[in-house]
């Protein structure tokens, strides 16, 4: 039966579309409830986006299908898996809910935790759902300012060749004067306090929210209302708690993801005890015992896991996160 397609679909979107469903049909096992649960995409979505009714362009749900059946062929093939595809986390949910609020409100919004919980996977996810409006600027140690105005001039497509740092800053606010832009700001505590004013100024005339993300090291950055970085404090609209750790659920829907089947909870408290709160170290051990099963033609079992992540883990503080599943 052909499908009669919205107007929201590009031809790539329907050669994935035939591509999705000529695999499920030919995967008879495998089922499309299945597909939903490990693309984190509710089954309603799926229907819609496969039986060419989405209102929307599907793109992205399309590629989140494709990339988890093409996951699944590659383990037939007993072919490791570099990248993990992305699904939706209790991080990068919290991310979206306060990244949306600060650019309602066209003020600041905060999200501070721990390294390696997965932050700046979900900036770069918020970027690619909000690609008119998000902008993400990575910030590394040692940044300077004028750097900083430079990447953020970068990403707003800003053509100047301006080399200082107050007139490009004018340039700035103009570009987001009457726009419905929300500025990431990954790593924030290494910026210097006239980028935090730069962004303070920005927001006030321009009219845009502004996302800073960071590590436990930005916090007492922002936390005094009469410090140096007092005028970004009054115009935090939500502080929440930082973040020290992923959930359970979060490293049920990436190992789940990863392996493109359910995993045992057996397996499951294995995994999340041995991640040390950490969605880098969770990703890291599920390639390192994907490619020992493959290559040892083993099963895998938690008493591996453990013995993997026992062997790859000397060099730092071995510690369990308490609690399974």
């Amino acid at each position: 039966m052909s499908i009669v397609f919205t107007s929201a679909y590009s031809p790539a979107d329907k050669e994935m579309v035939a591509y999705i469903n000529a695999w499920l049909d030919s995967n008879p096992d495998y089922s499309k409830a299945e597909l939903s649960r490990v693309t984190t995409i509710n089954e309603g979505t799926r229907s819609s986006v496969l039986g060419g009714k989405y209102p929307s362009p599907p793109t992205e749900f399309l590629e989140r299908m494709k990339a988890a059946l093409d996951m699944i062929d590659e383990r037939k093939n007993t072919v490791i898996r570099t990248e993990i595809p992305f699904v939706n986390t209790s991080v990068t949910e919290d991310i979206i809910g306060l990244a949306d609020r600060a650019r309602l409100d066209k003020d600041f919004g905060m999200y501070v935790g721990r390294v390696g919980i997965g932050k700046t996977e979900g900036l770069r996810n918020y970027v690619r759902t909000n690609k008119r409006s998000a902008l993400l600027i990575e910030t590394f140690g040692g940044i300077d300012h004028l750097t900083f105005l430079q990447l953020l001039a970068k990403s707003a497509k800003l053509l100047t060749s301006e080399k200082k740092a107050s007139p490009l800053l004018l340039q700035l606010i103009e570009k987001f004067q009457g726009t419905d832009h929300i500025l990431l700001i990954d790593e924030a505590e290494n910026l210097k306090k006239d980028s935090f004013e730069a962004l303070r100024r920005i927001s006030d005339k321009a009219g845009i929210g502004v996302m800073l993300v960071g590590t436990l090291k930005l916090l007492p950055l922002l936390q005094d209302p009469d410090g140096k970085f007092g005028q970004v404090s009054s115009r935090i609209g939500f502080w929440g708690d930082p973040v020290f750790q992923i959930t359970p659920a979060d490293c049920n829907v990436l190992v789940n993801s990863y392996f493109g089947k359910k995993v045992s909870d057996d397996l499951l408290t294995a995994f999340y005890q041995c991640s040390e709160g950490s969605a880098r170290t969770l990703k890291s051990l599920m390639k390192k015992t994907a490619r020992t099963t493959n290559k040892k033609q083993l099963q895998i079992t938690a008493e591996l896991i453990y013995s993997i992540n026992a062997s790859t883990s000397a060099g730092r503080s071995y510690r369990v996160v308490p609690g399974g599943m």
